[in-house]
């Protein structure tokens, strides 16, 4: 099989210079349906009430007819869950195409297919990178395949049972193994679109891929080579039960990062599916309509550009409240496309999701210091939440595995670079990330980071120890964090913190989350597809410390007296380092959403306060955004283009109306004065007056939002 994916791109784009116009058109809200003939004319209702656009249904349900009536009330109707395992290892477009046809053909009836807009391709990346599926046994037997790799790379691949022998040669077979996957998944999409070029083409991404922990996520930094007529929707359900958001502003700015300025959407959960349907899944929560009614906001103010529900069905109906609060979301969606369309984000923070680290899964194995996937994946998401918590808006920043040369590029314009427990790092990231803060940046540096090459290979001095200037301590298992140093605030000043150190507590506390019905059913099923008992395999956790150079000063030392967060400048920047890591993690409970901490002398109230002030001294006084309100307030930045002002989003996920939200904006040194709109779902439009102050080395805005019930926009202009 070829290795043509640029080739392949520029095919497609030329095939479809001539009917992109007609398909290239982005509808912004969509559902999937069950189709019931008791429920269709409430779903038609809902439809045409709310304004959905498209609909998606099983191919199943389209060969026997149901489409019809959506058809028939003018609703474009997406043959839904089309396969791909088919096709996936047929190496010619054309091949693939003329037995694409005839499949549908036989299963669907030509009858219907000249009914349907479209097609969809649900989870292509669903089992991926198991040892016993797809393209890593044909290495082993398929001589074309192993003929290509040593054409590629001048040797054999390394196989599964080498893999600690040769590293280097594991990380060439694993860089392989995902241009493999997107190759077949191109040839696929090239087979859908000459069987059928009249037809949009619809790919539903999901996070089980980069998640599970058997599993090997796909690269989407590949998928944005993909033409631009293949519209991508991002399903994060297996993620549900353990979210302290609504589970969607982590995966969809990780996801834009990598995919750019491409169209991307959002598939909304709106009421417990599977436990109805009782599919052994990752656990769902029962949520409320305010939790239903969030949901879309936290889409669009992340970077969705449009909207999925899944799943309509007679049985949501026991759930109307959830209903009837989403079609208020859509709405006010509706109504004021342009509050998030033609925009781009705006932070100071970036967190570094580390694909070195990410991949180490892999050659490790899932339980090992790397602590595989879920380091990766968690660390970044839970000290995104964290900085959600402080209302500092963060982005993802993260390239392709093997390809860190584009590193320094990705760095330009954050003041503060947060490294999660960067366990892996190669010298490129580790040189970039130096010059980073020599030119004048901020790195703040947690765990373990850089203690391992990008070979999984261990350093005698982790590779960003020099900007701390001091020298490492034999990493321990350490009790408590005592705050001492007199920058500090008095109210931290002499506080001791439990240091559950790394990452071990964090995934005890997340096995523990598997809900008891999730349990019982996976048992009753004779189900054995999510391992119940991942904890038991965790190291033990231990903490690093470091002896401090001249000129860092010890803010938090263990109770041993060594030093457990440093801070001192190195060139023209500063370097923050937090040996417990988990000081820097969201530790609030997911079945109230980002909710505000009863006890406010907890450890994670303490852990959160220590953070954060932290983050403003790293962010110092020319910060672009500072938000004084309630913690449960998720807050957003986005710019209008082409000069049309700045966007401010505001999300309560408090179940409570939060009053008198203080608010500073940076602005242009020039700007004299501001309009400043206010939108909230249910309220007519409000004008706001602000005042124009002195802000760090420029000026800013001041105003006030008296109330915000649970979603809000500002518009600066």
């Amino acid at each position: 099989m070829k290795t043509r994916i640029a080739s392949l791109t520029l095919t497609l784009l030329i095939f479809l210079g001539f009917t992109s116009i007609a398909i290239a058109a982005e509808d912004f809200i969509s559902i999937y349906l069950y189709p019931n003939i008791g429920y269709t004319p409430q779903c038609l209702e809902f439809c045409k009430k709310y304004g959905v656009e498209k609909t998606i249904m099983h191919h199943s349900y389209v060969a026997k007819g149901e489409e019809k009536p959506y058809r028939e009330n003018e609703l474009p109707v997406i043959c839904g869950w089309m396969p791909w395992r088919n096709f996936w290892t047929i190496q010619s477009s054309e091949k693939t195409a003329e037995q694409l046809k005839a499949w549908c053909v036989q299963n669907i009836g030509s009858e219907h297919l000249d009914e349907v807009n479209g097609f969809e391709i649900d989870e292509p990346s669903w089992g991926f990178g198991d040892w016993k599926q797809q393209s890593i046994p044909e290495l082993e037997k398929d001589a074309e395949l192993r003929n290509e790799y040593y054409k590629k790379f001048g040797c054999r691949p390394t196989l599964s049972a080498e893999r600690f022998k040769d590293s280097n040669g594991w990380r060439n077979t694993l860089q392989f193994r995902q241009q493999l996957f997107v190759d077949r998944l191109s040839n696929v999409i090239e087979g859908y679109k000459t069987a059928f070029p009249n037809k949009k083409l619809l790919i539903c991404l999901s996070p089980t891929a980069y998640e599970s922990g058997s599993q090997m996520g796909v690269d989407i930094n590949l998928f944005k080579e993909f033409p631009v007529y293949c519209q991508l929707i991002i399903d994060p359900y297996f993620q549900a039960f353990r979210r302290p958001l609504q589970w969607a502003g982590y995966v969809i700015r990780w996801k834009r990062n990598a995919m750019a300025e491409r169209p991307l959407g959002g598939v909304l959960q709106f009421y417990d599916s599977h436990r109805d349907t009782g599919w052994p899944v990752e656990g769902y929560m029962d949520l409320n309509p305010e939790d239903v009614y969030r949901q879309p906001f936290e889409y669009l103010m992340n970077g969705a550009s449009n909207l999925t529900v899944f799943v309509m069905a007679a049985f949501s109906q026991k759930r109307a409240q959830n209903v009837e609060a989403l079609g208020r979301a859509f709405d006010f969606a509706r109504e004021n496309k342009h509050l998030w369309q033609d925009t781009h984000p705006v932070s100071q923070v970036g967190i570094y999701f580390s694909e070195n680290t990410f991949r180490m899964k892999d050659m490790w194995g899932p339980w090992s210091r790397m602590t595989g996937l879920y380091g990766a994946s968690f660390q970044t998401e839970y000290t995104y939440y964290a900085l959600s918590r402080m209302q500092v808006p963060a982005d993802i920043i993260s390239v392709p595995f093997c390809q860190e040369s584009g590193l320094p590029e990705k760095l330009k314009g954050y003041s503060v670079i947060v490294l999660p427990d960067v366990k892996c790092m190669s010298k490129y990231e580790a040189d970039s990330f130096a010059g980073y803060v020599k030119n004048g940046g901020t790195l703040i540096i947690t765990g373990e980071t850089a203690f391992y090459d990008e070979y999984g290979k261990p350093h005698s001095n982790p590779a960003l120890l020099s900007l701390t200037q001091g020298k490492l301590v034999s990493a321990k298992e350490h009790a408590t964090l005592k705050l001492s140093n007199k920058s500090l605030p008095r109210k931290l000043r002499g506080l001791s913190i439990a240091a559950d150190c790394n990452d071990a507590t964090l995934f005890y506390r997340m096995a523990s989350r598997h809900p008891e019905w999730l349990k019982a059913k996976c048992k009753e099923m004779k189900f054995n597809g999510y391992d119940l008992f991942f904890s038991e395999k965790l190291p033990k956790p231990v903490s690093a410390a470091i002896l401090p150079g001249k000129g860092a000063l010890t803010l938090a030392a263990y109770e041993d007296g060594t030093s457990a967060i440093t801070v001192n400048n190195y060139g023209k920047g500063k370097v923050y380092y937090i040996g417990p890591n988990d000081v820097t993690l969201f530790q609030g409970e997911v079945t109230d959403s980002l909710e505000e901490p009863v006890n406010k002398i907890s450890r994670e109230a303490q852990c959160m306060e220590l953070f954060g002030t932290i983050m403003q001294d790293a962010l110092g006084k020319d910060r672009l955004l500072e938000v004084k309100t309630a913690p449960a307030m998720e807050v957003a930045m986005r710019r209008k283009a082409k000069g049309g002002g700045t966007l401010l989003y505001f999300l309560n996920h408090s179940g409570r109306p939060v009053q008198n939200t203080k608010v500073k904006v940076a602005l242009d040194k020039k700007t004299r004065s501001a309009d400043l709109q206010l939108y909230q779902p249910g309220s007519a439009l409000q004008k706001l007056s602000g005042k124009i102050i002195k802000a760090g080395a420029g000026q800013g805005i001041e105003f006030e939002i008296p109330t915000l019930k649970i979603f809000a926009a500002v518009w600066i202009r």
